[in-house]
């Protein structure tokens, strides 16, 4: 079932589920719409979503004190909503109780106590994965003080903790044939969220400049700020033996924090982790968190590993670790390996291709890897990327695949027919392609010879040259 960005009206407070993983605030641009559809319910504000995702929103043991809530925007996705509340009421301790379709889940949890004096985001996930966001917050409004042509202004937290305007909050006395004007400036930590002329929304601009009407001088300007949030980002070291970590703290929503990880000598960064999810951060860096999180620094064992490259079944091939702890061998399939500690006897046990590694015992991470071979080359097929028809004075480009064996070197040759003879050209030994130039027509066999220590292996091709 798809969310739609239909609201939920409800309490004594703004509730909203909306589904976003930051901070969000609409452009002024947005559309407004005022709702005040609520029904009262055993003394109770409820609100309802009509497209079944959210079967209600309560805020239980709250009179009846409810002035107006307004949808701002058109959002499918993210949808934000202010409740403008009658004076008296704590905003910042609302707990709503929130009942959902089956399927359906919501975070921040139902009952949970929420400070709605800023921003909170709630995020609503449907049965089919789609998440709505729904940005609440919410206002309280205290009525003007009758007089004429008098226009009362307020700021939201009402106390002023959230930002002031120029004018000062107030009563002002205004001409209706002439535009009010006011600016609204956020305080630190917060920021400025709307005017409301009257419990309706007029703008998100911080500057208010529109004509009021006479409204036989009860007009109240109201300007509301919200509170950034701030998100704790908390660091650790998986092993202290191993790296260390500074940084973090509480920074507030949109900031950026520093985050350092320091290896130990011996040790490697290996990431940065998020419940066992490893983040795509450097060791040293700068983060704009999102939610409160607990980073974990991870630090591998450095290891390198000597030994013989190319072998021969048979026999015994010592290879050595180097590390600063303890940690396990490990092998392919067709190698056996005796002994324990820092050196060990490997030999092989089928001709192939084959790897010894070393395993940090801490974490159960490979961390080193030496790749052997083991036996005489295999047989190569040899190709010609000229195609099947051959000419005489032409150039023609062979090679053998797969690749060369680690430790092979490779041969060319020619072999004409009746006098028939041919060129080979920029041949290496370490490189499995070569150019040959046919001078004369005739019978030609083209031969690649693969050497290793344990022998050689050679791979041939008869053609005709026209």
């Amino acid at each position: 079932m798809k969310i739609q960005n239909i609201i939920v009206f409800l309490v004594s407070l703004i509730v909203v589920v909306s589904c976003s993983d930051k901070e969000q605030r609409l452009p002024p641009s947005a559309s407004l719409e005022t709702r005040s559809d609520f029904e009262k319910i055993d003394n109770r504000i409820s609100l309802f979503v009509v497209d079944s995702i959210i079967t209600s929103f309560k805020v239980d043991s709250l009179t009846d004190k409810i002035v107006n809530v307004h949808k701002i925007g058109d959002d499918e996705t993210v949808v934000s909503i202010v409740l403008v509340m009658a004076e008296g009421i704590d905003v910042s301790s609302l707990t709503p109780v929130i009942s959902l379709a089956p399927g359906a889940s919501i975070k921040p949890e139902s009952g949970v106590v929420q400070d709605f004096s800023q921003q909170v985001d709630y995020i609503v996930t449907a049965e089919d994965g789609t998440t709505v966001t729904y940005l609440v917050l919410a206002c309280t409004y205290t009525p003007p003080t009758r007089g004429l042509e008098n226009v009362n202004i307020l700021v939201y937290p009402n106390n002023g903790v959230g930002g002031t305007t120029i004018p000062p909050p107030g009563q002002r006395v205004y001409d209706p044939d002439y535009k009010f004007n006011s600016k609204a400036y956020a305080n630190t930590g917060y920021l400025f969220y709307a005017w409301f002329l009257n419990d309706v929304i007029k703008t998100m601009d911080e500057e208010f400049d529109q004509f009021i009407p006479s409204n036989n001088g009860q007009n109240v300007l109201l300007a509301a700020f919200s509170k950034l949030k701030e998100y704790n980002v908390t660091v650790q070291s998986e092993n202290t033996n191993r790296g260390t970590v500074s940084g973090g703290g509480t920074v507030t929503a949109g900031k950026v924090i520093r985050i350092e990880a320091t290896p130990q000598p011996g040790y490697t960064f290996d990431g940065w982790y998020d419940n066992g999810t490893r983040l795509n951060l450097s060791a040293n860096t700068f983060i704009t968190p999102r939610e409160n999180c607990v980073l974990v620094a991870k630090f591998n064992m450095t290891a390198s590993i000597t030994g013989t490259a190319v072998f021969c079944l048979g026999s015994s091939n010592t290879f050595t670790a180097s590390t600063i702890e303890t940690f396990t061998w490990s092998k392919s399939s067709n190698l056996s390996l005796s002994g324990s500690g820092n050196s060990v006897l490997v030999s092989g046990t089928s001709n192939g291709s084959g790897w010894v590694s070393v395993i940090d015992n801490f974490n159960n991470k490979e961390i080193a890897r030496y790749d052997v071979w083991i036996g005489k080359p295999p047989m190569l097929d040899l190709n010609c990327e000229s195609g099947y028809y051959f000419s005489a004075g032409s150039y023609t480009d062979w090679y053998v695949s797969p690749p060369l064996p680690q430790g092979s070197t490779i041969s060319w040759s020619v072999v004409g027919s009746g006098g028939a003879s041919a060129r080979i050209i920029g041949a290496s030994p370490s490189q499995p392609y070569s150019i040959i130039y046919f001078n004369d027509p005739g019978y030609y066999s083209v031969f690649a010879t693969i050497t290793n220590v344990c022998g050689s292996t050679t791979v041939y091709k008869d053609l005709t040259v026209y």
